[in-house]
C-alpha cells in the first residue's frame, strides 16, 4: 500500500496538520515528534486525536506540552476580488440602509452586486 505524505493525508479544507510534537518530562525537556501514523485530524471537532493516547512520558510542568503545527489553507474567494466586491457592495448598502423604519418605501438591493456575481451563479435550465 502506496504512503502518502501526511500533510495530504491531514488536508481537510482549510487546514492541513503538518507536524505533532510533545515536550518530554527529563530535564530539560526535549521536544519530540510524533509519527504521523499515530494521529489524525477531526474538522467536525476541530482536533487532533492520538491513536494511543497522551503519552506517558509528556511533561507535567509545562504549561502547553503538546504543540502542533498546521498551514492554513488560503480562502478561495481570495481567487475572484469580484466576490469580495461584490460582498463590500452589498455590505454598504446594507450599512447605508440600517434605519429600523423606512420613509421612502424598500430599496432593492443595488444592481451592481446582480452583475458582478452573474458570472459564478450556475445557469438553471
Amino acid at each position: 500500500m502506496p504512503v502518502t505524505s501526511y500533510v495530504d493525508k491531514f488536508n481537510s479544507g482549510n487546514l492541513s496538520i503538518t507536524k505533532v510534537a510533545y515536550y518530554n518530562g527529563s530535564t530539560p525537556s526535549v521536544l519530540t515528534t510524533i509519527a504521523s501514523s499515530n494521529y489524525y485530524y477531526v474538522s467536525t471537532g476541530n482536533k487532533v486525536v492520538l491513536n494511543s493516547g497522551i503519552p506517558s512520558d509528556v511533561s507535567t510542568f509545562r504549561t502547553s506540552p503538546v504543540i502542533v503545527e498546521y498551514t492554513q489553507n488560503a480562502n478561495f474567494t481570495q481567487a475572484y476580488p469580484v466576490i469580495k466586491q461584490a460582498g463590500l457592495l452589498l455590505f454598504t448598502h446594507l450599512y447605508n440602509n440600517r434605519s429600523e423604519s423606512v420613509t421612502d418605501g424598500l430599496q432593492k438591493i443595488p444592481y451592481g452586486v446582480d452583475c458582478l456575481l452573474r458570472p459564478y451563479k450556475p445557469l438553471v435550465m
